[in-house]
């Protein structure tokens, strides 16, 4: 040992728990000549910050991808520029608090400062290796770990990020040190929530125990997809809508499903089955699933889809969305499950606020989801595999589930019963 004391460091931090969003910010040139200055752009990098995250959740560093002073864009440095309106395209790269405490708290303990706040480990890398002609230029820095490969990706001078969960070797060792056998899911299932209803359903899905299936949620909201729990998210029509929403249009939701095709096929690769599920009635859900289905099937996928129709009140003019949404759907998916909202109403209480009511429909899209792939990855009294449902599913049309329990010695034939009965 050299007997030397550290006493300051340059902290990182890394792991899945870190990830990476896009973001926008803008404010208005305030000063006589209007001319930008440092603390406009520190201002508009605030302006950027100002997201909603969730409280378990803190970001680390915010990157500045490009700049737009009035109609002017792609600008990389724009103090001393003139104007009245200044706008940054942003990365933002948040991690877990309770993770960032922890390291804050061992660093205190060891008596050790930190030269500045605790850095993405992704990011340090590339801080460390490239230099800015290199950066300007484009080049990827990878950073192998033991829990995830990050990937930072700089095309002129600007940031991309992007994780795999599974990195190093860990899971190669655990597979040669491992005395039980390596045995593959039975099945690839894949679960894709599409729009808002489909995505708040994903979101339940995830928190939910649901083993053995990979989610994914697509939406053209960037805000929406922002809060989303799913491992793998696709902003579709990025060009189309930026990011703000198909505006219940079903027409932009299917041109933004278009436009990101590419990227779908991606995500949907290898599955054996695909779960689409979306509520009717909107824009994006309304118009992205049957095009999302189509690409399924034609990747092989046994394709089915979950949807839910508006509720009564919601007005004629969403309800008919729904029903083209569901002529189109039903002809892209080998079996389509549909619940109607309205009969949900009619098992809650009138008196349930509108947004707990929202929530059932969640959950019940949930369990009709959950319902068919545990048949195929959990071990029970009844044991599916994957060709006996595909047997049963393909090319089944329109189906209906019915959801019931049953506690005791008769819960078996309480749950069948309620099933069958279920509105």
């Amino acid at each position: 040992m050299s007997g030397e004391q550290i006493h300051r460091v340059y902290a990182s931090i890394s792991g899945t728990h870190i990830e990476t969003y896009d973001s926008k910010g803008v404010i208005a040139i305030s000063g006589a000549k209007s001319e930008i200055t440092d603390d406009d752009v520190e201002r508009v990098l605030d302006a950027a910050q100002a997201v909603s995250l969730p409280a378990n959740r803190e970001i680390l560093r915010i990157i500045s991808k490009t700049f737009a002073v009035d109609s002017q864009k792609n600008i990389k440095y724009p103090v001393g520029m003139t104007g009245i309106r200044l706008e940054v395209e942003a990365h933002i790269m948040t991690g877990q608090t309770a993770a960032i405490k922890n390291l804050d708290k061992c660093l205190y303990q060891s008596g050790i400062d930190t030269e500045e706040e605790i850095i993405p480990s992704i990011l340090a890398c590339a801080e460390s290796v490239l230099d800015r002609k290199q950066k300007e230029l484009g080049v990827a820095v990878l950073e192998i770990g033991d829990s995830c490969t990050n990937v930072a990706i700089f095309e002129e001078a600007a940031m991309n990020s992007k994780k795999k969960k599974t990195g190093g070797d860990e899971e190669e060792t655990k597979k040669k040190s491992s005395v039980i056998p390596d045995v593959s899911p039975v099945a690839n299932i894949k679960v894709i929530g599409v729009g808002g209803g489909g995505g708040n359903a994903v979101n339940r899905m995830v928190s939910s125990d649901f083993a053995n299936v990979e989610f994914i949620t697509v939406n053209t909201d960037a805000q929406a997809l922002y809060h989303s729990n799913a491992e793998n998210k696709i902003h579709i029509g990025r060009e189309a809508t930026r990011g703000l929403g198909a505006g219940a249009n079903p027409n932009v939701g299917k041109n933004a499903a278009e436009e990101s095709m590419e990227e779908i096929k991606s995500a949907l690769k290898g599955a054996d089955m695909v779960f689409v599920t979306c509520g009717l009635g909107g824009g994006t859900g309304t118009g992205a699933a049957p095009v999302i289905a189509g690409i399924s099937k034609e990747l092989g996928a046994l394709t089915v889809g979950v949807v839910t129709r508006p509720f009564g009140f919601e007005g004629k003019n969403r309800n008919t969305k729904a029903d083209d949404g569901y002529d189109k759907l039903k002809e892209s998916v080998d079996t389509l499950i549909v619940i109607p909202n309205d009969r949900i109403l009619s098992i809650i209480d009138r008196k349930t606020p509108l947004t707990d009511a929202f929530s059932v429909v969640d959950e019940v899209l949930r369990q009709g989801v959950q319902g068919i792939a545990d048949l195929i990855t959990q071990h029970g009294l009844i044991n599916l595999d994957f060709a006996d449902v595909k047997s049963v599913m393909t090319n089944a049309g329109t189906a209906l589930m019915g959801i019931g329990y049953g506690a005791g010695e008769t819960r078996a034939v309480d749950a069948a019963r309620a099933a069958i009965e279920s509105p």
